[in-house]
């Protein structure tokens, strides 16, 4: 039996999969509007990490961490 970790950790891993796949778009929306990062700087976003404190997303060689407010519960 896998335990709540490995599930949140697979739980992560398949969402963070899925948001490089199917949503890069949007994670450049996510850095323009709560990064201020500016188009060039948002091109070909990768989605790094997810908790329930926000997120970080790589773009362009550089690391925004985007929080979420409030702070998810789970």
């Amino acid at each position: 039996m896998a335990s709540v970790a490995a599930a949140d950790e697979e739980r992560r891993d398949r969402i963070v999969s899925h948001m490089n796949r199917a949503h890069t778009r949007e994670l450049a929306h996510y850095l323009r509007h709560f990064a201020g990062a500016s188009s060039r700087d948002a091109s070909n976003p990768s989605l790094r990490d997810l908790t329930l404190q926000g997120m970080r997303i790589r773009a362009a060689g550089n690391d925004y961490a985007i929080p979420f407010a409030p702070p998810l519960d789970n």
